[in-house]
């Protein structure tokens, strides 16, 4: 994540967005996902996961309590879907 991050902003390679609402988000950080803030978004934007249950996801991968990260997991990857990712795409967002 960091040689992506260092890659990209010295002009070595291109960020790669998945979706144009990524790009939106990540562009500060050229393409990578640094803060909490910004995956929230993602699973907001992207995912159509409510603000309040976006932070609430957060707080489940930061315990790693799965169960609870595989139920947002589902509302993300049929967000992303009626977004018009790729079940490939979606997946590779999502892991």
């Amino acid at each position: 994540m960091v040689d992506d991050y260092v890659q990209v902003k010295h002009g070595r390679r291109e960020a790669a967005y998945l979706h144009p609402i990524m790009k939106d988000v990540l562009a500060e950080t050229h393409g990578v996902m640094v803060y909490q803030e910004q995956v929230m978004r993602i699973l907001n934007r992207l995912g159509g996961i409510e603000l309040a249950n976006a932070y609430t996801c957060i707080k489940a991968i930061s315990k790693k309590k799965l169960e609870m990260i595989a139920k947002y997991q589902e509302q993300f990857i049929a967000g992303a879907k009626a977004q018009g990712l790729s079940t490939k795409e979606v997946r590779t967002c999502s892991s």
